[in-house]
């Protein structure tokens, strides 16, 4: 993966951020926004990128800046289906714990 490591950390925070905020507001789950997306048979690829847009509103103005200097959407792709599967995982570990 191309991403700097911080850059990386704070798209994930971001992300989790805007999931923290639908599963306050929503009581949706991330697991749930998922399945939405497959059950309306939406791709990985779309979900994995509406999660970068939705999360721009945690973002500092000059990140996605900061990014294009040394990346492009490939590397970016690659970040964000890292982040999914970290994410997924999160979840499952959450849900095994309450159970």
């Amino acid at each position: 993966m191309k991403m700097k490591q911080e850059h990386y950390d704070a798209l994930k925070e971001q992300i989790s951020l805007f999931l923290d905020k639908v599963k306050q507001e929503h009581g949706r789950s991330f697991i749930d926004l998922h399945m939405d997306y497959i059950e309306q048979g939406l791709s990985e690829k779309r979900f994995r990128w509406d999660l970068w847009y939705v999360s721009s509103n945690n973002r500092p103005p000059d990140f996605i800046d900061e990014l294009y200097e040394y990346i492009n959407d490939t590397h970016i792709e690659t970040a964000l289906k890292r982040i999914v599967k970290e994410l997924t995982e999160e979840e499952i570990s959450k849900v095994k714990e309450e159970v």
